[in-house]
């Protein structure tokens, strides 16, 4: 071999092995940026605490209950209405629960509500955003429109206005599952028709949102509707409106099992983390439920 191919040949020799050493190099600093990437994910992902038989792996529930009187748990023993038992059906479920609002009624602990007195469909609308803005739930619960056909106003447009309402929530709490309740019926006879045409206004609006695929689901409470648990004329207090004791629990049950199917339908997701709003509303460090059994030992069930 001459001179001059010798040195070719060892010149090409020392820069193929450069070329393999500066891509060692860049792969293995891929390889870094992955694994540092990787870690970020790890730890910046919101935490799923993962408890055996719980829905959404154990997922925190920050819960907004909205509407008027009746969520509010009006002649319900000490104002606990619904609100208390779904709550406890959720915890048995091993979920960190928080019921947040701007409101505190009813004799139990974490009793945070967002409910008016007499209010229509596009009242409650207007006087929960800034609540809704604060607390950013990952689930309402919206039972409301009875007032509408108590006061017989605004009737051919609760559809409509619900309509608006959730897709508002929605847009400030991009994480969030919306339970619609239909009405519960009513014993004042001119009553029920009204209260039969809202509930078909929001059935119609629920199937429209499901279409859209969005985080919608409906808990029909009405005996008029195909659940087996729903409310009967006999489940009505004497004021007309209100459930009786009973009623409540059926409220109770028909909404967890709507919060349950949420969960199937993969609805439900971390809430946004919040500075002061703790994953559980009754335990001492609003961490978890381990805490949480420690609270209702303290502060009572």
């Amino acid at each position: 071999m001459s001179g001059f191919n010798q040195e070719m040949s060892k010149s090409g020799g020392k820069s193929g092995s450069r070329l393999g050493f500066l891509r060692t190099k860049k792969v293995l600093a891929t390889l870094s940026l992955l694994v540092v990437v990787a870690v970020i994910l790890i730890v910046t992902t919101p935490d799923r605490r993962q408890f055996p038989g719980s829905i959404a792996n154990g997922t925190a529930l920050r819960i907004m209950p909205l509407g008027a009187s009746t969520v509010r748990g009006e002649n319900s023993p000490g104002n606990t209405g619904f609100r208390k038992l779904l709550r406890d059906a959720l915890v048995a479920l091993n979920v960190p629960v928080n019921m947040v609002g701007s409101q505190q009624v009813g004799d139990f602990a974490d009793n945070d509500v967002e409910a008016y007195l007499g209010v229509r469909v596009s009242q409650i609308h207007e006087r929960s955003k800034e609540a809704v803005r604060q607390y950013k739930p990952n689930v309402f619960v919206i039972n409301a429109g009875i007032n509408n056909a108590l006061m017989n106003f605004e009737l051919d447009t609760a559809g409509q206005d619900m309509g608006k309402f959730i897709r508002d929530l929605l847009t400030t709490s991009p994480r969030a599952l919306v339970v619609l309740s239909t009405l519960t019926p009513s014993r004042i006879p001119h009553c029920e028709p009204l209260i039969l045409n809202i509930n078909h206004q929001f059935l119609d609006l629920y199937a429209r949102l499901h279409s859209e695929g969005l985080p919608v689901v409906v808990a029909d409470v009405h005996y008029a509707g195909q659940e087996p648990d729903a409310l009967q004329l006999s489940d009505i207090t004497d004021d007309g409106t209100h459930p009786t004791g009973e009623g409540y629990k059926q409220l109770a049950r028909i909404y967890t099992k709507a919060i349950q199917r949420a969960d199937s339908s993969g609805f439900l997701q971390v809430p946004v983390p919040l500075a002061g709003v703790p994953d559980d509303g009754v335990s001492p460090c609003g961490c978890c439920v381990v805490c949480a059994q420690a609270g209702e030992a303290q502060y009572g069930p």
